[in-house]
Order: structure tokens, then sequence, then C-alpha cells
């Protein structure tokens, strides 16, 4: 059952998944990796969720997740084409000689190359290192791109769960209830998981509106944000379709005792539920409607949008200045096991060194292993064995080749001169005179007389 072990392994890694995720989103800078990490957040939600029994809410989630995130996913393409279209424009531009583009690419250029050299990305204007992914490259797209923008909010505040009218906050707050009912319900692990799953909502709203912020919002703080423009219609309507039901998909599974909505939704609330519930062996436990995992949707979200909004909204990030999150977590020290003190922006950025954990621990001890194996055992005992067959087969050819020198074509040899021998004898035999030949027959011819009487005496 839904109490056992099983399922309360399943629920803590679900959400220390959630968790280490939304951490690593927070300090990424590669609009794409935000998102990357986004998804391993989300997916955190749906095991950790599924661990205190909460089918419906798991696969509901995995459902509104897919629209709102393919949406995110496609718009930061959008923004990505749109800001290599403005660097191509701007390299062809300065190579045509536009003198005033050029001169006004050149103040951009300086405070960029600056603003990278604070944040230690390299990517200048003019070379091929240009960054059309990063964030720091980005600003003032909401002007260039409205479509993009519009519906990269909407994305945006679904993956956030902004309240009543995105389809991530019916998902999400079912996703809370049900771990909220779980705890009150003599399941400890479930307040743990919420309490997780509470602290992971409230990063994704921050870093999806540092995301928003950096993106789009304030001034352009790179020439090729500057020249940026909206895409065609085949990138942008798909954005639309999605949007729509990045917004509307939610209201599929609204519970029909919600204040309000509920009665709104009548006979068609909690559809998807009712969808799912044929194909359980379980019998599904009837959620009732509880107040406190709504206020936490509602703080998580609202509080988490309005601490981004605060951080990168309000006041959106100038070329060469400092990413407030960056600044804030870079005061925090933290001893590693792989690269020793490191400060904390530098550690979430890196995704806790995961990778150089894997690499000391796992991918260096198995490589020198492999190269001790193949020192040792390949050339100490293959090579030794494969060599001592070839000596050994030298040896035996040598043999032979001797047997064959001495035995065999010695032999052939002794045969030629004996048949030889007796060709040179027979050869005085033919002399030419017929006294001699008169001679040799009567001396066969005596012998054979001589067989027959010795036979037939």
């Amino acid at each position: 059952g839904e109490g056992s072990g099983a399922f309360q392994v399943v629920a803590v890694i679900g959400a220390i998944t959630a968790l280490i995720g939304a951490t690593i989103a927070v300090a990424q800078c590669d609009i794409k990796r935000v998102l990357a990490y986004s998804t391993i957040s989300q997916l955190g939600f749906m095991v950790a969720i599924i661990g205190v029994g909460g089918y419906i809410p798991a696969a509901f989630h995995l459902l509104t997740h897919a629209f709102f995130k393919a949406l995110l996913f496609l718009g930061s393409g959008s923004v990505i084409h749109g800001v290599e279209h403005g660097h191509h424009h701007l390299h062809a531009h300065g190579h045509d000689g536009h003198g005033s583009e050029g001169a006004g690419g050149h103040d951009a250029h300086d405070a960029h190359d600056e603003h990278d050299t604070q944040h230690s990305a390299p990517s200048t204007q003019h070379s091929e290192e240009f960054d059309p992914q990063d964030m720091r490259n980005m600003g003032g797209l909401a002007k260039k791109m409205p479509i993009t923008f519009w519906t990269f909010v909407i994305g945006g505040f679904a993956l956030a769960g902004f309240p009543f009218i995105t389809a991530g906050f019916w998902s999400k707050d079912e996703i809370f209830a049900e771990a909220y009912r779980g705890f009150t319900h003599g399941m400890p692990m479930a307040g743990v998981v919420f309490v997780v799953l509470v602290l992971s909502a409230l990063m994704t709203a921050f870093y999806t509106m540092r995301q928003i912020s950096m993106t789009f919002l304030g001034e352009p703080r790179t020439e090729a944000a500057a020249h940026a423009s909206e895409n065609k219609w085949p990138m942008t309507v798909p954005l639309i379709v999605l949007a729509f039901f990045a917004i509307f998909a939610g209201f599929i599974n609204i519970p029909s005792d919600f204040p309000i909505f509920g009665s709104l939704m009548g006979s068609n609330a909690h559809w998807f539920g009712h969808f799912l519930e044929g194909g359980l062996v379980e019998e599904v436990t009837k959620l009732e409607f509880n107040a406190v995992p709504v206020f936490f949707s509602l703080a998580v979200a609202l509080g988490g949008l309005f601490l981004g909004w605060l951080a990168y909204g309000r006041k959106p990030l100038k070329a060469g200045e400092a990413d407030p999150t960056q600044v804030f977590l870079s005061k925090f020290k933290l001893p590693t096991l792989t690269d020793g003190i490191l400060d904390l922006f530098t550690f979430l950025n890196r995704r806790w060194l995961f990778d150089e954990f894997y690499r000391k621990y796992f991918i260096n001890p198995l490589q020198d292993f492999a190269d001790w194996y193949s020192k040792a055992i390949d050339k100490g005992v293959i090579d030794f064995i494969l060599e001592a067959g070839y000596l050994a087969g030298t040896e035996v050819a040598n043999a032979f080749k001797w047997f064959d020198r001495r035995v065999v074509t010695g032999i052939s040899d002794k045969i030629g001169d004996v048949v030889r021998d007796i060709g040179d004898g027979g050869r005085e035999l033919q002399s030419g005179q017929v006294q001699n030949y008169l001679l040799s027959g009567l001396i066969a011819a005596g012998a054979i007389l001589v067989f027959f009487l010795f036979i037939f005496q």
C-alpha cells in the first residue's frame, strides 16, 4: 500500500529530485538549461506524489506540464532564433561598413565585453563565440518579439502555478492537496514531501520570473538583442496553440467541491480523475477540499513570482550589471568533494558537481583500472602467451624445415642419385655394337633357361 517502505522511498526520491532540479535551475544562465532542470524538477513532483498514492494528480500534472513546458521550450527556441537573427544582421551590417551602426555596435560591444568578463561568459559581439542562448545577452525582447513574449509569459506563469487561470496551478494544487491529505492521515513522510515540494514550487516561481525578466524586460543588453525580430508564423502559431492549452488544460480536473470553480464546472468537474479511475486497481480516496494546501499553492506561486519581480523585473538588468542571484548566492561558501571550497552559485550552476563527482570517484578509477589491466593483463599476460605461442610456432616451423631439408629432400635426392647411377650403368650397355647385344641376349636367354629349369626340376 501507499504507506509501505517502497512507496516511501519513491516519495523521498521524487521530492529530492524536485528540490535539486529547482536549485540547479535557479543558477543557470542558458535559457534552455533553466527549462531542462525545471523539467527534471517537475518530474520529481510527479514521482513524489505517486509515492504518497496520488496517481491521478501525478498523471494530471504530467498532462498539463507537457503543454506548458513544450510551449516554454519552443518559446526559448523562438528567442534563440530571434537573437541569432539579430546577431547575423549585425554581422552583415558591420561588414557592409554602415558607419553609424558600426559605431553604435562598438560601444555596446565594449560594454558587453566588460559584462562578460564579469560573468566569465566568453562571448563577444563580433566573434563566433557569441552565445545566443545566454540570457545575459538578451533583454528588451518583449518589444521585439511580442507573440513569443506573451506566450512565454503564459507558459512561465503556468509553470509557476499562477492561481486559477493557468493549468499548472490546478495540477500542482492537487499534488499539494494529496500530500497534505497523506500527512493528516497518518503518513509523516507525506508531510516531509509536502514541505519539500512547497519549497521547490517557491523556487520554480522565482526562477521563472528571473528567466522572463532577463530575457524580455528592460533594454537590450547586446546589439544582437537590439536587432532581434519576431519569427514568422510557422514558429509563432504553435506557441499560440500551446498557450491556449497552458491555460485551459487545467479545467478538465477541477475538484467539484473547489469554491466557485467547482460549481462553475458542474458535472464536468474532476472529469480527468473519473476517466483515470476506471483503469486503477486500487480504490481512489475522494479528496475533501482543504484550504491549507490551497493557501500554500497561492503563497508559493505569487510569492516566488513577486520575489523574482523584485530582483529582476522592477529594475531590469543593464549591460554589465551583475546577476542578483549570483551576487547573493556567491556570499555562501561550501566545501566540495571534488573542487575544494566553492561559492554556492558556482556549485548550483555546475549542477551540484555531480559530473565532477562521477568523474573523480567512478570514471577516473575505472579508467585507471582499465589502464592497469591493459598493462598488467593485456601486455603482461595475453601478449606474453601470444608471443610464447609465436616463438613455439617458429620453433615447430624450424623443425619441419629441418625435417623437410634433411629427411624428405634427402631421401628424394638419394633415390634420384640411385636412379641416375642405374641409368648411367644402362647407358654403358647401349654401345651400338651388334656382338655386344648378341652376348647380352645369350646371357639373358641362359638366365631364363636356368630359371625355368630351377622351377620345373
